[in-house]
């Protein structure tokens, strides 16, 4: 589950930039380019950094210790 933020920004911005790019570009508003950039840079900031702290590690430790018990 922690990967799926990253996932779906990737899945959103990261295919779709050519065709975002020309569609205002024909449309002769290119400014709108950047406000797309901007944002996808600004979701992209703020994403939490999840290869260090995993939840799905967390969640297989958590099962693990139940099973101990």
């Amino acid at each position: 589950m922690s990967a799926c933020p990253n996932a779906l920004t990737v899945t959103i911005f990261g295919g779709t930039a050519e065709t975002i790019a020309m569609a205002p570009k024909k449309a002769n508003h290119e400014s709108l380019y950047f406000w797309y950039v901007a944002i996808s840079s600004t979701i992209y900031y703020f994403m939490r950094e999840t290869s260090k702290n995993s939840a799905i590690e967390a969640e297989a430790d958590a099962d693990a210790e139940v099973a101990v018990r």
